[in-house]
């Protein structure tokens, strides 16, 4: 074998190598960066999820409250007539007014958490999503100020009112946060 033939079989051994060590690297750096997006669209996609699921936390629980007090208020109107059930009635009803301070607390408490969840999509960057957002959380505000419920005493003249914002606050959230979702999947594909 002459020393040319020597360097052209090193050569295509050579640049054989040289192409699939390439290609192998190619593969490797796409497979790491498909893997990077994925986990990437995983996070958003829980952060997202997470922070829907507070809100719903939150109206479940306003919807709990106002719908507690449409029952006290049913219950008020239409007092029994006998002396023993009304005595029965009278001590319900007062527990059931402590059972609606607690959930107003309750609610109260999903709202702090719905702060959290909005701080979350502001980090994600979701604008529309925080917007609406807001705008829910303004709707279940309004609701609940609009009751002025004390402990004892409320009132439900704007109830259907305040209902029908909370339910368009609520599907406008859902709308952007199923947005968001949405496009980012086709992203992540």
């Amino acid at each position: 074998m002459t020393w040319v033939e020597v360097v052209d079989s090193a050569v295509k051994i050579g640049l054989g190598a040289l192409v699939a060590g390439i290609f192998a690297f190619r593969v490797a750096k796409l497979n790491a960066q498909s893997e990077v997006q994925k986990l990437k669209f995983e996070k958003r996609s829980e952060l997202l999820s997470g922070s829907a699921a507070q809100y719903e936390e939150f109206f479940q629980a306003f919807l709990k409250f106002s719908n507690l007090l449409v029952g006290l208020a049913k219950a008020v109107a239409d007092p029994p007539k006998d002396p023993i059930d009304a005595e029965i009635h009278t001590a319900l009803m007062v527990d059931q007014a402590t059972n609606a301070t607690n959930l107003r607390m309750a609610m109260k408490n999903r709202m702090e958490e719905s702060f959290q969840a909005q701080s979350k999509l502001l980090l994600l960057g979701e604008k529309e999503c925080s917007e609406k957002a807001a705008a829910l959380h303004t709707a279940l505000m309004h609701a609940d100020r609009s009751y002025k419920f004390d402990g004892d005493q409320f009132t439900l003249e704007k109830y259907t009112e305040t209902l029908n914002a909370v339910r368009v606050a609520r599907n406008e959230f859902y709308e952007a946060m199923s947005e968001a979702l949405n496009l980012k999947a086709d992203q992540g594909k």
